[in-house]
């Protein structure tokens, strides 16, 4: 009796250990041709951006922008990771490239972190709208130029350098950065361009740069917000505020000017700029 038992149990076990040996080298299988899958996948994440530049995203999430000169235009506002916007969580760009094209990481929703090098001159129109992860950018000192809309509803931005190289800055570049607390102007720009910090609800101070002439319409508009704008500093050299350049601006209460009081009453405010003209206004000049 027990000896058939033993015998049974032998023969249990070793069906036991079949069974587990088919399983196990089916999940080696699985796990072999997963890893083959996800391989090829990654391998079809790649193209060229124009003759000598060329893109690859990694299993982690990083965007590599690699060669030398100029990446050409995007077609049809849409990038060639149209595809692929939510895996992008960072993107490398290599020394050499001289440009950010107009839309080139628009809607890369789920972007944190970006590296620019010295060699980009110009980040184009809507290259950064709707990145919604991002947090801050570090802008190169041979940036030039920053086209309209670049930044637009980075809700997240919470800080932003504009280096002393710019020159040119299109409009509504930080528009509906609702998270943006501090912004450093370049001062070589001669404007602060429309709409440029518009429903930037949490910017509570600006220092708007000397050599700035002309404040646009919309600048500093902000809707709905509790806090928003409370100080700003505007220098002797500002010739004219356009029409609605502080429009919502219900809780600016100080405003620093660096010139004297004949000097402020020479400025062309023009109408609906009420929540400038009814602030305390400090001559410093």
């Amino acid at each position: 009796m027990m000896l058939h038992f033993l015998i049974f149990l032998c023969g249990a076990v070793s069906a036991v250990l079949v069974i587990a040996c088919i399983f196990g080298i089916k999940h080696a299988f699985e796990t072999c041709e997963y890893r083959k899958e996800e391989t090829e996948y990654y391998k079809s994440l790649t193209g060229t951006l124009g003759s000598n530049i060329n893109w690859n995203i990694d299993k982690h999430g990083t965007l590599f922008i690699t060669g030398n000169g100029e990446i050409e235009e995007i077609s049809s506002q849409v990038s060639p990771w149209i595809y692929y916007f939510d895996e992008v969580k960072k993107a490398v760009i290599s020394d050499g490239i001289t440009n950010i094209p107009d839309y080139m990481f628009s809607k890369c929703s789920s972007l944190v972190e970006v590296i620019i090098p010295n060699s980009v001159k110009t980040i184009g129109a809507s290259s950064f709208d709707g990145c919604f992860d991002l947090k801050s950018i570090h802008i190169p000192c041979n940036v030039t130029y920053i086209g309209l809309h670049a930044f637009n509803n980075c809700i997240n931005l919470t800080e932003i350098i504009i280096p002393y190289c710019v020159t040119d800055i299109g409009p509504a570049i930080l528009d509906g950065c609702q998270k943006l607390q501090s912004v450093k102007l370049s001062n070589n720009i001669s404007q602060i361009t429309e709409e440029m910090f518009q429903n930037c609800n949490n910017l509570r101070e600006v220092v708007i740069p000397n050599n700035v002439t002309q404040i646009c319409e919309f600048a500093f508009r902000c809707f709905g917000n509790e806090d928003g704008l409370k100080k700003i500093t505007i220098p002797k050299s500002v010739v004219c505020i356009e029409s609605k350049a502080f429009a919502a601006c219900g809780n600016l209460s100080d405003v620093y000017y660096l010139g004297s009081e004949d000097d402020w009453d020479k400025i062309n405010i023009h109408p609906d700029n009420s929540g400038l003209v009814n602030a305390n206004i400090y001559f410093l000049g």
